[in-house]
């Protein structure tokens, strides 16, 4: 069920690849696009920390998202 986020000094940050046309999110490890997850978003206190934290989680594994969510106090993570 869709719910709708009320936000009050809060930023929704989301990144992704919307189809195998129209990547352009880079995995810095590989050096190829990032594959698997097409959004990811996050809420947190800042814009600039919602972008670099939205894309951090696109290319992260799971081990390595547990870790910048806990590290960087991201209030809520969606991803699909």
């Amino acid at each position: 069920k869709k719910r709708p986020v009320l936000l009050f000094n809060d930023c929704f940050t989301t990144s992704g690849n919307h189809s195998s046309e129209r990547r352009h999110i880079i995995n810095p490890s590989t050096g190829k696009f990032a594959e698997g997850l097409m959004k990811v978003s996050v809420l947190t206190d800042s814009a600039v920390s919602g972008e670099v934290l939205s894309t951090a989680l696109f290319v992260a594994t799971p081990e390595q998202r547990e870790k910048l969510i806990r590290d960087f106090q991201c209030k809520a993570y969606f991803s699909i």
